[in-house]
């Protein structure tokens, strides 16, 4: 079978070095030059399924608005006020909810 890996990351690599392993024709994808120098560097490769957690969380839009006003914010965006962006951040809010946390976490 040929597959095509999108992302050369620590899943990407590995995924592709299993599947090659099994006989598989692989061809994998990405936009930098060099493996694992985005995702995969950033947060050297840890994967971590202790620490996910939901962000959509009560206290997000207080804690957002009140980032946007300290020197070292935990949040920053560039923000560009296009009809997608806008439908996307009300749906993001309309999921900080206690319920939603529980049923996203």
């Amino acid at each position: 079978m040929r597959v095509l890996i999108l992302g050369a990351g620590v899943i990407g690599v590995t995924t592709a070095y299993e599947l090659a392993n099994a006989g598989h024709q692989i061809t994998v994808i990405d936009r930098q030059s060099k493996p694992s120098m985005e995702t995969s560097f950033g947060n050297a490769g840890l994967i971590s399924p202790g620490h996910s957690f939901a962000w959509t969380t009560p206290k997000l839009p207080g804690n957002l608005m009140k980032s946007l006003f300290q020197k070292q914010q935990v949040f920053r965006f560039k923000p560009h006020w296009s009809p997608g962006l806008i439908r996307w951040g009300l749906r993001f809010l309309q999921q900080c909810t206690s319920e939603n946390m529980k049923t996203n976490t």
